[in-house]
């Protein structure tokens, strides 16, 4: 994208969807920043990779039956008993992503190893539609001021798609129906960055004092 070569970029956006399906989000980004030809490459790319290149080999039909199912199943399952079609790994403290902590902290489940026992963490004691909208409510909120701080286009800079690239790979990770902790390698880009800026703020003034002290605050959380 930085360089001008929007097919490449939904080509590679796409090989990295085929392979483990949640940055197929990122097609929300782009359309926002009307990215229009490497949204479309992006989903040309993912039609001949999962459509067309098994097809030889599978057939067609099955293929896409195949295709079909697991859609359905890893992607659209997304009930008060399982996420990504997982019931036994959904809501334990092994996914991290936002969906799964908000369960965890709504909703009386077992959330640890199963020689844990029934451990529970919730605060509240609510039904798993509650738990879905609070979860819809939060990530609309992250989204609202994602784009509100988005600079206008003409006022954008290498620095400033840097932040946002960092923000998108975060939102994808967090906004996905399953991720191990391992996922979060994601935030090394938000992290470097950040901690550039600290480095760049003038020693001793309260822009670098409130930088570290939202860093720290953020590792800490983690």
């Amino acid at each position: 994208l930085e360089k001008g070569r929007p097919v490449a970029a939904g080509t590679l956006f796409a090989m990295a969807a085929a392979a483990k399906a949640f940055p197929l989000s990122a097609i929300g980004y782009l359309v926002w920043r009307r990215h229009w030809t490497a949204a479309a490459s992006m989903v040309g790319a993912l039609a001949l990779i999962l459509v067309v290149l098994p097809a030889p080999i599978r057939g067609f039909d099955r293929n896409w039956r195949e295709l079909c199912t697991w859609t359905d199943r890893m992607l659209l399952h997304n009930t008060g008993d399982a996420l990504a079609n997982q019931p036994d790994r959904a809501f334990r403290y092994g996914n991290q992503t936002l969906m799964s902590v908000v369960h965890r902290l709504t909703r009386p489940l077992p959330v640890g190893k199963e020689s844990d026992g029934n451990l529970t963490v919730n605060f509240i004691s609510i039904s798993s539609g509650a738990s879905f909208v609070i979860f819809f409510v939060i990530a609309g909120a992250m989204c609202l001021a994602f784009v509100t701080a988005m600079p206008a286009r003409d006022r954008r800079s290498p620095q400033t798609n840097a932040l946002e690239y960092a923000i998108v790979l975060l939102l994808i990770v967090m906004f996905s129906p399953k991720a191990g902790s391992y996922y979060y390698c994601w935030t090394i880009p938000g992290f470097t960055l950040v901690t550039a800026e600290a480095m760049r703020a003038p020693p001793g003034s309260s822009r670098r004092r409130w930088i570290i002290t939202g860093l720290s605050v953020s590792l800490s959380v983690m």
